[in-house]
Protein backbone atom coordinates (compact mmCIF):
# COMPACT_ATOMS: atom_id res chain seq x y z
CA UNK A 1 0.00 0.00 0.00
CA UNK A 2 1.01 3.75 -0.82
CA UNK A 3 1.77 5.83 1.84
CA UNK A 4 1.53 9.59 2.15
CA UNK A 5 3.86 12.10 1.24
CA UNK A 6 4.45 14.59 3.71
CA UNK A 7 2.38 17.55 2.48
CA UNK A 8 -0.30 16.08 0.50
CA UNK A 9 -3.99 16.01 1.55
CA UNK A 10 -4.65 12.09 2.69
CA UNK A 11 -8.81 11.63 1.71
CA UNK A 12 -10.63 10.41 5.21
CA UNK A 13 -14.16 9.24 5.57
CA UNK A 14 -15.80 8.31 8.82
CA UNK A 15 -16.04 4.44 9.20
CA UNK A 16 -19.18 3.03 8.41
CA UNK A 17 -19.95 2.09 13.03
CA UNK A 18 -19.51 5.54 13.69
CA UNK A 19 -23.14 6.44 11.51
CA UNK A 20 -24.35 3.57 13.00
CA UNK A 21 -24.04 5.12 16.59
CA UNK A 22 -24.81 8.07 15.84
CA UNK A 23 -28.26 6.73 14.39
CA UNK A 24 -28.34 5.33 17.30
CA UNK A 25 -28.10 7.90 19.40
CA UNK A 26 -30.60 9.88 17.85
CA UNK A 27 -33.03 7.19 18.50
CA UNK A 28 -32.46 7.41 22.21
CA UNK A 29 -32.65 10.93 22.18
CA UNK A 30 -36.54 11.17 20.72
CA UNK A 31 -39.30 11.98 24.02
CA UNK A 32 -40.26 9.10 25.69
CA UNK A 33 -43.37 8.61 27.76
CA UNK A 34 -46.94 10.52 27.41
CA UNK A 35 -45.46 14.17 27.08
CA UNK A 36 -46.59 15.58 23.85
CA UNK A 37 -46.68 19.50 22.69
CA UNK A 38 -50.50 19.69 22.06
CA UNK A 39 -53.08 17.07 22.72
CA UNK A 40 -56.83 16.32 22.13
CA UNK A 41 -58.45 13.68 24.36
CA UNK A 42 -61.16 11.46 25.07
CA UNK A 43 -62.68 9.65 27.86
CA UNK A 44 -65.69 6.94 27.74
CA UNK A 45 -66.32 5.16 30.93
CA UNK A 46 -68.52 4.66 33.72
CA UNK A 47 -69.54 6.74 36.76
CA UNK A 48 -71.18 6.12 39.78
CA UNK A 49 -72.86 8.48 42.00
CA UNK A 50 -74.20 8.40 45.83
CA UNK A 51 -76.74 10.37 46.22
CA UNK A 52 -77.47 11.42 49.58
CA UNK A 53 -80.46 13.12 48.99
CA UNK A 54 -84.75 12.23 50.36
CA UNK A 55 -86.29 13.15 47.38
CA UNK A 56 -83.91 10.71 45.45
CA UNK A 57 -85.00 7.54 47.49
CA UNK A 58 -88.81 7.90 45.72
CA UNK A 59 -86.88 6.92 42.56
CA UNK A 60 -83.98 4.34 44.00
CA UNK A 61 -83.56 1.43 46.54
CA UNK A 62 -80.50 2.95 47.04
CA UNK A 63 -78.31 5.92 46.93
CA UNK A 64 -76.44 4.64 43.68
CA UNK A 65 -77.08 5.66 40.36
CA UNK A 66 -74.49 4.68 37.48
CA UNK A 67 -73.90 6.92 34.15
CA UNK A 68 -72.23 6.48 31.28
CA UNK A 69 -69.32 9.07 31.32
CA UNK A 70 -68.04 10.50 27.97
CA UNK A 71 -65.60 13.52 27.92
CA UNK A 72 -63.67 15.78 25.12
CA UNK A 73 -60.52 18.19 26.19
CA UNK A 74 -57.67 19.65 24.71
CA UNK A 75 -54.20 20.47 26.37
CA UNK A 76 -52.89 23.72 25.23
CA UNK A 77 -50.47 24.44 28.06
CA UNK A 78 -47.52 22.35 28.96
CA UNK A 79 -45.02 22.66 32.04
CA UNK A 80 -43.44 19.25 31.55
CA UNK A 81 -44.24 17.15 33.34
CA UNK A 82 -47.18 19.47 33.76
CA UNK A 83 -50.13 20.18 31.67
CA UNK A 84 -53.60 21.96 31.89
CA UNK A 85 -55.89 21.78 29.74
CA UNK A 86 -60.01 22.32 29.22
CA UNK A 87 -62.49 19.58 29.19
CA UNK A 88 -66.48 19.34 27.75
CA UNK A 89 -68.32 16.43 29.81
CA UNK A 90 -71.38 14.81 29.27
CA UNK A 91 -72.89 12.22 31.86
CA UNK A 92 -76.34 9.68 31.73
CA UNK A 93 -77.96 7.36 33.71
CA UNK A 94 -81.39 6.13 34.93
CA UNK A 95 -82.58 5.01 38.09
CA UNK A 96 -86.06 3.39 38.60
CA UNK A 97 -87.68 2.42 41.79
CA UNK A 98 -91.13 -0.18 42.54
CA UNK A 99 -92.90 1.00 45.56
CA UNK A 100 -96.32 -1.30 45.72
CA UNK A 101 -98.31 -0.59 42.77
CA UNK A 102 -96.54 2.15 42.08
CA UNK A 103 -93.25 2.31 39.33
CA UNK A 104 -91.30 4.86 39.26
CA UNK A 105 -88.28 6.51 37.13
CA UNK A 106 -85.08 8.93 37.17
CA UNK A 107 -82.82 10.03 34.39
CA UNK A 108 -80.51 12.29 35.08
CA UNK A 109 -78.15 14.54 32.44
CA UNK A 110 -75.16 16.46 33.48
CA UNK A 111 -73.34 18.70 30.71
CA UNK A 112 -70.08 20.49 32.06
CA UNK A 113 -66.94 22.30 30.92
CA UNK A 114 -63.95 22.27 33.36
CA UNK A 115 -60.07 22.52 34.06
CA UNK A 116 -58.16 19.90 34.24
CA UNK A 117 -54.47 20.04 35.80
CA UNK A 118 -52.10 16.61 35.32
CA UNK A 119 -48.68 15.79 36.11
CA UNK A 120 -47.35 12.83 34.03
CA UNK A 121 -44.82 10.24 35.92
CA UNK A 122 -43.49 7.37 33.23
CA UNK A 123 -46.19 5.75 32.42
CA UNK A 124 -48.58 7.35 34.78
CA UNK A 125 -50.31 10.21 35.06
CA UNK A 126 -51.88 11.70 38.37
CA UNK A 127 -54.64 14.31 37.65
CA UNK A 128 -56.97 17.06 38.86
CA UNK A 129 -60.51 18.34 37.49
CA UNK A 130 -62.98 20.99 38.61
CA UNK A 131 -66.47 21.18 36.35
CA UNK A 132 -69.36 23.31 37.05
CA UNK A 133 -72.10 22.59 34.68
CA UNK A 134 -75.80 21.92 34.27
CA UNK A 135 -77.74 18.60 35.43
CA UNK A 136 -81.18 17.58 33.41
CA UNK A 137 -83.83 15.26 35.48
CA UNK A 138 -86.99 13.85 33.81
CA UNK A 139 -89.16 11.38 36.41
CA UNK A 140 -92.17 9.60 35.76
CA UNK A 141 -95.06 8.21 37.93
CA UNK A 142 -96.58 5.04 37.14
CA UNK A 143 -99.96 3.67 38.83
CA UNK A 144 -102.03 1.25 37.60
CA UNK A 145 -105.35 3.44 38.62
CA UNK A 146 -103.47 6.53 36.49
CA UNK A 147 -104.96 6.12 33.10
CA UNK A 148 -101.55 7.54 31.96
CA UNK A 149 -98.21 8.08 33.81
CA UNK A 150 -97.38 11.49 35.60
CA UNK A 151 -94.03 13.13 33.64
CA UNK A 152 -91.80 16.06 35.12
CA UNK A 153 -88.55 17.34 34.45
CA UNK A 154 -86.17 19.97 35.33
CA UNK A 155 -82.93 22.10 35.30
CA UNK A 156 -80.16 22.76 38.04
CA UNK A 157 -76.93 23.64 38.63
CA UNK A 158 -73.90 21.59 39.82
CA UNK A 159 -70.33 21.27 40.37
CA UNK A 160 -67.91 18.32 40.49
CA UNK A 161 -64.32 18.28 42.03
CA UNK A 162 -62.19 15.03 41.33
CA UNK A 163 -58.88 13.85 41.22
CA UNK A 164 -57.12 10.23 39.75
CA UNK A 165 -54.27 8.58 38.08
CA UNK A 166 -54.30 7.09 34.89
CA UNK A 167 -52.35 4.06 33.65
CA UNK A 168 -50.92 4.05 29.93
CA UNK A 169 -51.41 0.82 28.35
CA UNK A 170 -50.59 0.98 24.66
CA UNK A 171 -49.54 3.64 22.32
CA UNK A 172 -49.76 3.74 18.62
CA UNK A 173 -47.59 5.35 16.51
CA UNK A 174 -44.11 7.55 16.63
CA UNK A 175 -43.22 8.91 20.62
CA UNK A 176 -41.69 11.45 19.26
CA UNK A 177 -44.59 12.56 16.93
CA UNK A 178 -47.95 14.20 17.94
CA UNK A 179 -50.20 12.06 15.94
CA UNK A 180 -49.31 9.60 18.63
CA UNK A 181 -52.70 7.39 20.03
CA UNK A 182 -52.21 6.50 23.69
CA UNK A 183 -55.04 4.43 25.68
CA UNK A 184 -55.11 4.84 29.18
CA UNK A 185 -57.01 3.16 31.80
CA UNK A 186 -58.66 5.48 34.37
CA UNK A 187 -60.20 5.63 38.42
CA UNK A 188 -61.02 8.91 39.19
CA UNK A 189 -62.76 9.97 42.42
CA UNK A 190 -64.46 13.20 43.64
CA UNK A 191 -67.51 15.00 44.97
CA UNK A 192 -70.58 16.95 43.15
CA UNK A 193 -72.90 19.59 44.71
CA UNK A 194 -75.94 20.18 42.68
CA UNK A 195 -79.12 22.08 43.49
CA UNK A 196 -82.41 20.85 43.70
CA UNK A 197 -84.95 19.85 40.77
CA UNK A 198 -88.51 21.44 41.72
CA UNK A 199 -90.69 18.55 39.99
CA UNK A 200 -94.85 19.12 39.76
CA UNK A 201 -96.35 16.02 38.37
Amino acid sequence: AAEPVQGEATPWAPPVVMGGEAAADQAVAEPEGPYVPHWLWFDVGFRTYLIFHDGYDVFSANEVLGQGAFSVGFTPLHFKPFGIGLSAEYDIGRSSHHIRSIDTGLTLQRLGVGVQGHADLGILRLFVRATPGFWYGSATIDDASFERPLVSSGFTWGVDASGGAALRIASVGPTSSDAVVRFWLLLELGYGFAGNIDMSF
